[in-house]
Formats: structure tokens, C-alpha cells, sequence
């Protein structure tokens, strides 16, 4: 990953330019709110532009984005290389993602390379829901706001992401026991109770998971610290074997990662709650609700690489923030790396002053369970092409729009050589109306939906 800052007014090399404000979430303060700030307003996203920050580019300078610490701000769209977009896009369609990202110049970015003799120009990139009938691209669309589920639309996995190791380790004999993957996995670790199945009566379980997460927070507290391991002197070594933590690193788009907290909640006297932090020897507590300061768990799906540097598409879910707020509008990007400081893990767990804290963090790269596949979203949609002429605002334009465009991945990412082609009719109409709104643009339209109808028309005139 490399970091560069807008040019102009003696800022330190490297630079970049842009002829174009970045928008994210950006945190405002709110009493109400569990953790002392919300994204949300009047119970919409907070998106405010910054005419200045920095910008993170990957390594070959496929992509970038801004720069921002998301407890803070929170991106709302990337600059990618067109033709690599394209195949990211592909590669997530065929998995069954529900969301495809599209070119909306005029937006750049650009910067020189290490070493690079010529510039390189990104083109800004939003996002779109093929699923969503509302609000459904660019900064307004919406996404499910709980991470377990958004990973699973973002990488088309049918159940839930299961864990990639480095080495085969055991989690669980049984679906049920395969919800605590976290706890046997760092159960392997750590040694902290025979292998196998954990206790089924409830007293039992809370015991065992208790052990397995005091010896996993105070082993990597010790590893961090560079101190012996208390309990298992060779947890280094075999942390980056199973490639879990800053080592959980994924190698393609469409897979994801995982963090959770291990512990339980227990009372805190007088009154309260609480689960005990080893990995930072910190009590996480709270007076009467543990999840609005601790995160239990956090999921986000892969949708870019660029050697060891990646993407992802991520929401969660906000009711700690703004007790009774909808997160839907409020996904965002965020680019992380190999580097120190840079992994998924080390950018998350780490205790923040602003947001909510992981108590003895486990992190995993996961993969799809199961693909959903290349299919429609909308039973019946490949023949609603009259929807765009019969638009009248841009949320129902893009509706219509998107079932074009689904409409058309089905025949342009086909993995049968008889389902590339279309028929002709269908595709002419599909072809008509879309070029009908571009050569006579609505007084309505903005320009977000002007660029996915340009990339509709794209798609659609590719169709064969």
C-alpha cells in the first residue's frame, strides 16, 4: 500500500491530484449515541466531501481511496483501472454478489508510481445493489446493515463464510458447533482444552470459552509485547501457520474476513456488564447493554486485489451508534494490506478512542459456503425494459436500470457457451430504451445515474 497527499500548498511528497471532492461518512457527535458519536442524520448517512485527504494506492496502482480512519470517516467510493474493474465485476457476478461498481467520470485521480516513468489516472468508481428496489446506486444505496449478512451478498455465498486456514485444524463435528469456529480455532492454539466438541450445557460452554480466551488474549498480549507466551511457547510460529490475525491475508476477490471477540459477558458489580479483555488487560464494559461498546464479531467481502493489497465492501450495524437508526445507506470501502499496520486485523482490533473495542480478537479469512451463482435477482426482470423509459426520478431510473444490467452480465459472464447469446429482440429493446434516455436525459436525472445508464448501454451494446 502507498500514501500519497494532495498536491498543492507544500504538501510532502509523493502527491496526487483530483479534480473532484471524496465523500465518506463522517462521524458527528451525538449524547445519544451508545459509543458518543453517530454516522447517521435524522436517520440518514452523514456524507460530507474533504477537499484534501490522503489517499491510500495499491501497490500497482490498480485502485485507491481515501485515506480515512473509519471510525471517523468512512469512503463512499474508490478510483480503479477500468479494465481491472472489469474483472473483478466478473469474477464477483459469477460467485452471485449482489452488487456490481461502475464508472462515474469525470472523478480521477493521479499519481506516479515509484519508479514509473508516465502518471496514472484512476477514474472514481460507485457502487450499486442489483438487488435493492430502492435507492439502489452511488452514495444512497443501500446494503443490509448487519456485516454477517453483507459479506454474503458482497462474495454470493450461499450459507455462511466458512473459515480458509493455512493448516487443517478442527471446528466442530456439528453445524451448531461449527458457530463457535472462532473458539476452536484459537482453542488449537492454545491448547486450552482437549480437542473436540465444546460442552453443550450452557454453564460448561461459558467455562470453556472463558479458558479459551484468557490463554488466546494473554499469549498474543505476550507475543505483542515480546514476552514468552504463558501457555504456549510456540504460538508465533503457529499463528502465521494457520494464518490467522495479521496473517489471516486473502489472494483473490470474493473471499473475505472475519474478526470476533472471545469471552463472555459477565455482571460487573454493583451493576453491569462485562467481558474481559486479556489481549489488552482491559475490562470492555458497560452499565447495561456489552454490544454498545464491543463489537462481537465483524465480516467484510473482498472486491479488488492488487498483489497483497485488497479491497472490501463493508456495513454493520449502526444501532449502537444512533439507538433505533437504519445503517442501510451506510456502507462503505476501505483498503488494506501485507505491511505492518496495514492488515484487516491490525486496522480493526486494536483499541480506538472513538468506536467500539474487540475483546482478545481472533481474525480468519473466510470463503463462500456454498455459491449463489449468476442469476436474476428479480424473477421476470430481463423484460422490464419498458421501466426505463417509464421512469419518473432517478430512484425508480435506477431500478429499472439495474435490471438491465443484470439482464445483461447474465449473457456477458456466462459460463456456457449457448447462454452468451441473447435474444435478439429482448436485447434491442433492452439497447433502445437505455440510448433513448442518454440521447434525451430527463431534467431530473443526476449525474450518478447518468453514469450507470452509461454503463448499462456499455454492457447491453457488448451483448451479442
Amino acid at each position: 500500500m502507498l500514501l500519497y497527499n494532495l498536491a498543492g500548498g507544500g504538501a510532502p511528497a509523493p502527491t496526487y491530484t483530483t479534480n473532484q471532492q471524496f465523500e465518506a461518512n463522517e462521524w458527528l457527535a451525538d449524547a445519544g449515541a451508545g459509543v458518543g458519536y453517530t454516522f447517521l442524520a435524522g436517520g440518514a448517512p452523514n456524507i460530507v466531501t474533504l477537499a484534501n485527504p490522503g489517499l491510500r494506492v495499491s501497490a500497482n496502482g490498480l485502485f485507491a481511496v481515501e485515506d480515512a480512519d473509519l471510525t471517523r470517516r468512512q469512503p463512499k467510493h474508490f478510483f480503479a483501472d477500468p479494465v481491472e474493474l472489469a474483472k473483478w465485476n466478473k469474477i464477483l457476478a459469477r460467485q452471485g454478489s449482489a452488487f456490481q461498481f461502475f464508472l462515474d467520470p469525470p472523478g480521477t485521480v493521479t499519481f506516479t508510481l515509484p519508479g514509473a516513468p508516465a502518471a496514472t489516472t484512476l477514474t472514481r468508481v460507485r457502487a450499486a445493489n442489483l438487488r435493492t428496489t430502492v435507492r439502489a446506486a452511488g452514495n444512497d444505496m443501500t446494503t443490509t446493515e448487519n456485516c454477517d449478512q453483507t459479506v454474503g451478498e458482497v462474495i454470493g455465498s450461499v450459507l455462511s463464510p466458512k473459515p480458509k486456514l493455512g493448516s487443517k485444524v478442527f471446528i466442530g463435528s456439528t453445524t451448531i458447533q461449527q458457530l463457535f469456529f472462532d473458539y476452536h480455532i484459537a482453542n488449537h492454539l492454545v491448547h486450552g482444552l482437549p480437542l473436540g466438541d465444546l460442552p453443550a450445557a450452557p454453564a460448561a460452554l461459558t467455562a470453556a470459552q472463558d479458558v479459551i480466551a484468557q490463554r488466546f488474549g494473554e499469549d498474543t498480549r505476550a507475543v505483542a509485547l515480546a514476552l514468552p507466551p504463558p501457555h504456549t511457547p510456540t504460538i508465533a510460529a503457529d499463528m502465521q501457520t494457520v494464518r490467522v490475525n495479521e496473517f489471516a491475508r486473502p489472494s483473490k476477490v470474493g473471499q473475505g474476513l472475519y474478526s470476533g471477540s472471545l469471552g463472555t459477558v459477565h455482571p460487573l458489580l454493583p451493576a453491569g456488564v462485562q467481558v474481559h479483555d486479556y489481549r489488552n488487560n482491559v475490562p470492555v464494559t458497560h452499565p447495561v447493554n456489552i454490544n454498545q461498546v464491543l463489537w462481537g464479531f465483524h465480516w467484510g467481502g473482498i472486491i479488488a486485489m492488487d498483489g497483497t493489497d485488497y479491497l472490501t465492501l463493508e456495513n454493520y450495524a449502526r444501532n449502537a451508534e444512533n439507538a433505533g437508526g437504519n445503517g442501510g445507506g451506510l456502507f462503505y470501502f476501505q483498503m488494506y494490506g501485507a505491511a505492518a499496520g496495514e492488515t484487516w486485523h491490525e486496522q480493526w482490533t486494536p483499541p480506538h478512542i472513538h468506536g467500539k473495542a474487540f475483546a482478545n480478537p481472533l481474525t480468519v479469512l473466510v470463503e463462500p459456503d456454498g455459491l449463489a451463482g449468476l442469476r436474476y435477482f428479480t424473477p421476470g426482470s430481463k423484460a422490464n425494459h419498458l421501466a426505463v423509459g417509464a421512469a419518473t426520478d432517478n430512484a425508480s431510473l435506477q431500478v429499472a436500470l439495474l435490471d438491465g444490467l443484470n439482464y445483461a452480465t447474465m449473457h456477458l459472464y456466462a459460463e456456457k457457451l449457448a447462454d452468451e447469446y441473447a435474444d435478439k429482440t429482448r436485447r434491442n429493446n433492452w439497447r433502445a430504451e437505455v440510448a433513448a434516455v442518454l440521447a434525451a436525459p430527463p431534467l431530473w436525472i443526476d449525474a450518478v445515474t447518468t453514469s450507470l445508464a452509461q454503463h448499462v448501454n456499455t454492457a447491453l451494446l457488448a451483448v451479442k
